[in-house]
Parts: structure tokens; C-alpha cells; sequence
């Protein structure tokens, strides 16, 4: 693995439910959620999908984290 996978798959294993409602809601942090979840794998992804389907309504309804909602839901399409 390179530096950046070993990051990738670091940030993506403490993505747990509680800090990543917290983490999603902030503009940089989901930015860089939204850009790194293409590299991410598959069940990170699942672990992200996870997160944001505990409460729907404030994903959907905060402009920052409904971007990373966009993009799960496009990868998750994706893998199929």
C-alpha cells in the first residue's frame, strides 16, 4: 500500500457513527470525504453509508454533508 491508501483506509476505519455525523456536518472535513471516497473501498464505503443512514433528515438537510450523500449514492450504484 502507498502512504495515501494507508491514510485512506485509516480515516475510513474511525469513520464510526458517532464522530462521523460530526465530521460530515463540517465544510473542509466534508470536502475532502466528498474527494476521497472514490479511492475508498468497499466496505469503507459501507461503513460511510452506514453513518449517514442513522439520520437521513440532517444529511439531507445540511448543504455540506448532503454532497457526500450524493456521492455515496453514486459509488454505491456503481458497485453493482
Amino acid at each position: 500500500f502507498s502512504i495515501a491508501a494507508s491514510l485512506i483506509l485509516n480515516f475510513f476505519g474511525e469513520f464510526i457513527e458517532e464522530k462521523g455525523m460530526k465530521y460530515i456536518r463540517n465544510q473542509i472535513v466534508s470536502r475532502m470525504v466528498d474527494n476521497l471516497l472514490p479511492s475508498a473501498t468497499v466496505p469503507s464505503i459501507m461503513n460511510v453509508v452506514n453513518v449517514l443512514g442513522s439520520d437521513l433528515w440532517t444529511i439531507t438537510t445540511d448543504p455540506f454533508s448532503s454532497h457526500v450523500l450524493q456521492t455515496t449514492l453514486c459509488l454505491t450504484l456503481k458497485c453493482r
